[in-house]
C-alpha cells in the first residue's frame, strides 16, 4: 500500500540583490587624544578644570606662576621700547653727524662713532625684542589651553606643586565625533576585492554599526586600507560615529556590522532549512510533488538567513520543515502557500518534525 504524501511547509524563493552583513571585531578611539605637558617651570598657582568635563578649545585650565611670567614679559617688553627709543635717538644723531660730514664740519672720526652707536643701538633693539617675545611665548604658556574641544581626565600634578618643563599635566581627548579601528583579515578583504571587480557583489555607500550598552549606533565607513598587516594577516579599517552626548568613550571593544554590499542574482532562505553532509550544504525542493535534494553555494548569512549564490533557481520550492522523515524521492503535500511561508498553518506544526 502506497503512503499517503508527507505534510510539508514549503516557500518560494525569488532571485534579488540580497544585502549582505559584514562583522569584524573592533575597538573605538579617539582621533585627537593628547597629554598636556608644562612648557613652562614653575608651581601651579590654579586649577580651572573639573575632570571628566567637557571644554572648549581655547579655554584655561592650569595657571603655572601666571603672575611671574607676567612680569617677566612686562620687564622684557619695557626694555624693548626702551632700546626702541635708544636707537631712535641715535638714529637722528647719525643722520645730524652725517650731513656735518659733508659740509666737513666734523671729523672722521665723530662720524664713525656716530654710526658705531647707531648700529649697536639698531642691534640692541633686536635683542630687547626678541627677549620680549621669548617673555611673551614663556608667559602664554604660563596658562595652560585646551588645544581643541574635548574631555579632559583627571590632573596628574595638584595646585602647589612645582611642574617641571615636560612633566605632565593633563590629558585631553575628543569624543564627539569617536572612532571605531577594525581588522578584516587578508582573505576576507580579498574575497570583497574579487567579488566587486567580478560584479557577483555591488557596493552602495556602506554604512557601518554597532551595539554598546544595548544602543545601537549607525555611523560611516571611512578608510579601508590596502595594506596587509603582516603581523596579524589583516588589513586595517576605519569608521566614524556621532558622539555628542559622549556616551561612547575611547577603548571599548566591540562588534562592527558592516552594510551596504549587495550579493547579486541571489537567494535569502533560512538557516534552519539548510543540510550539510559529506559533500557540502544542502536543501530540500519540490517539485511535481517529489523531494529533491540540491547542493547550494552559501555566499554570506545574514541573522538567522543564508544568501545563496548559486544551486537553487528563481521560483525553486523548497522545504520548511518535517526533514526527520523526507528524502530525495518522497511524496510531500504542501499544506500552506509557499509564497506566504510565515503563515503557518495549526496543522503542518503538528505534523512537522525540524
Amino acid at each position: 500500500q502506497q503512503m499517503p504524501p508527507l505534510p510539508v511547509t514549503a516557500m518560494k524563493v525569488k532571485m534579488g540583490d540580497q544585502p549582505l552583513l559584514l562583522s569584524f571585531n573592533g575597538q573605538t578611539f579617539s582621533d585627537l587624544d593628547v597629554m598636556l605637558k608644562a612648557k613652562v617651570s614653575g608651581s601651579i598657582t590654579e586649577q580651572l578644570f573639573t575632570p571628566g568635563a567637557q571644554v572648549k578649545a581655547g579655554e584655561q585650565l592650569l595657571k603655572i606662576d601666571e603672575a611671574r611670567y607676567k612680569a617677566l614679559y612686562d620687564s622684557a617688553q619695557g626694555a624693548y621700547q626702551a632700546a626702541v627709543a635708544s636707537e631712535q635717538n641715535a638714529g637722528k644723531e647719525f643722520k645730524r653727524v652725517k650731513v656735518l660730514k659733508e659740509k666737513n664740519a666734523v671729523s672722521q672720526k665723530d662720524y664713525d662713532n656716530a654710526l658705531a652707536a647707531y648700529t649697536a643701538a639698531a642691534a640692541n633693539t633686536k635683542t630687547a625684542l626678541g627677549n620680549a617675545k621669548s617673555a611673551e611665548i614663556d608667559w602664554q604658556d604660563s596658562m595652560l589651553l585646551a588645544p581643541f574641544d574635548g574631555v579632559v581626565g583627571d590632573n596628574r600634578q595638584n595646585v602647589g606643586s612645582f611642574a617641571e618643563r615636560g612633566s605632565e599635566l593633563v590629558r585631553i581627548s575628543k569624543l564627539d565625533p569617536i572612532y571605531v579601528r577594525f581588522g578584516m583579515s587578508d582573505v576576507k578583504k580579498l574575497k570583497i576585492d574579487n567579488s566587486v571587480a567580478d560584479g557577483s557583489w555591488k557596493r552602495l555607500n556602506p554604512t557601518v554599526s554597532m551595539v554598546i550598552d544595548d544602543i545601537k549606533y549607525t555611523g560611516k565607513l571611512i578608510f579601508i586600507d590596502s595594506v596587509v598587516n603582516a603581523d596579524t594577516a589583516s588589513v586595517e579599517a576605519k569608521a566614524v560615529f556621532e558622539n555628542k552626548d559622549h556616551a561612547i568613550k575611547p577603548g571599548i571593544y566591540t562588534k562592527i556590522e558592516v552594510e551596504g554590499f549587495f550579493q547579486k542574482n541571489a537567494f535569502k532562505i533560512p538557516q534552519k532549512i539548510v543540510s550539510q553532509d559529506p559533500k557540502g550544504s544542502y536543501v530540500y525542493t519540490i517539485k511535481d510533488g517529489k523531494i529533491e535534494k540540491k547542493y547550494i553555494k552559501i555566499a554570506s548569512n545574514v541573522g538567522f538567513d543564508y544568501i545563496v549564490s548559486s544551486g537553487i533557481n528563481d521560483g525553486d520550492i523548497l522545504a520548511m520543515d518535517n526533514f526527520k522523515k523526507i528524502g530525495p524521492g518522497s511524496a510531500v503535500q504542501i499544506i500552506n502557500d509557499p509564497n506566504n511561508p510565515t503563515a503557518m498553518p495549526a496543522k503542518a506544526e503538528n505534523n512537522a518534525t525540524t
